[in-house]
């Protein structure tokens, strides 16, 4: 796994997150599906599947995320499971179905296995191994692609299938299979979902403007108290390095990234000052000269150093360093 996925994965492991995923998606931000009510399911899906010799074959598949979510009290039960993308996968409708495929061919191996072990299954249902009674779990699976690209491959399996020519009284009765995917370079109500989510959605939105995306984090208290899970899983998405240094515990418990962003802050002020200096009059490229020495003074760099990243002389640097009432 990329350092994304193991940002990501241990993140939505969490049943609070896992939990607000589904009921913010699938169920509208109602709180259908409990944290409580979750646990876990393995990672492997096997299927064991027979030759006409006869002989086994045994197919495996790892997904990232399987649950097991009991919804109310009459035990309704549902296989959720969540798979985290980093690029651009033209087959994921195909994956899914196979993942989710396999899930339904364990359940049915489990239930043909009981009935047979049990005695006492009607012959007429012997060699099927299921009764009228028998019922399999239902299956949803949710992709949450976090990639730097809009995501441009299939949505279902139809946009996968070469259907140039078939008459269109056909489309209907080819199997489609659609993704649930949560695209974070696409809009997303972030109002249906009440965790940490929340914190990743809104700044999905403002990924792209460094600005925005300084200004939300100033503005909201949350994460002056990040978890551990979330704070590492921002920094990867944002790219912002978490030195051990800048995980700070609060009084009220938990993690401050404000010192990380702190520097992710200054590098934009940086990035501002030298675009200035690029593009300004004169007079403005002194005056934003005049700031880049400051910043670059305040951090502790030497003349040397000042005058090579200010791409400027030494002379220069002493000069506007007099200026400013500067001394080393």
């Amino acid at each position: 796994m990329g350092r994304n996925e193991n940002a990501f994965i241990p993140f939505l492991k969490q049943a609070k997150e896992f939990a607000d995923l589904f009921n913010g998606f699938i169920f509208g931000g109602a709180q259908v599906i409990l944290p409580e009510n979750l646990s876990p399911l393995p990672e492997s899906l096997r299927s064991n599947l027979r030759d006409k010799a006869g002989a086994f074959d045994t197919v495996v598949r790892y997904r990232d995320i399987g649950m097991m979510a009991q919804i109310g009290t009459l035990r309704f039960l549902l296989v959720c499971a969540v798979e985290h993308q980093t690029y651009l996968d033209y087959s994921m409708p195909h994956r899914m179905m196979e993942y989710e495929a396999m899930e339904y061919h364990e359940q049915l191996e489990k239930i043909t296995r009981v009935n047979k072990d049990n005695g006492k299954l009607p012959s007429k249902y012997y060699i099927s191994g299921v009764t009228l009674e028998d019922k399999l779990i239902p299956v949803i699976t949710i992709v949450i692609y976090s990639g730097d690209e809009k995501w441009e491959g299939a949505r279902c399996l139809h946009d996968f299938l070469k259907l140039d020519g078939i008459p269109e009284d056909a489309l209907p009765h080819i199997g489609n299979w659609p993704l649930n995917m949560i695209d974070l370079n696409e809009p997303i109500d972030t109002s249906k979902y009440h965790s940490d989510l929340r914190l990743l959605f809104e700044l999905a939105k403002r990924r792209k403007d460094k600005r925005a995306v300084l200004n939300y984090i100033r503005e909201h208290e949350e994460f002056k108290t990040l978890g551990t899970l979330t704070c590492y899983m921002l920094s990867q998405y944002l790219n912002v390095n978490i030195e051990p240094d800048d995980y700070k515990n609060t009084d009220k418990g938990g993690i401050n990234m404000c010192n990380a962003i702190q520097e992710l802050m200054e590098d934009a002020r940086l990035e501002g000052i030298e675009q200035g200096l690029a593009q300004g009059t004169a007079l403005g490229k002194h005056e934003q000269l005049m700031s880049l020495v400051q910043l670059k003074y305040d951090k502790g760099k030497n003349l040397s150093q000042i005058a090579d990243e200010c791409e400027t002389t030494e002379e220069n640097i002493l000069s506007i360093m007099e200026e400013m009432k500067l001394v080393f």
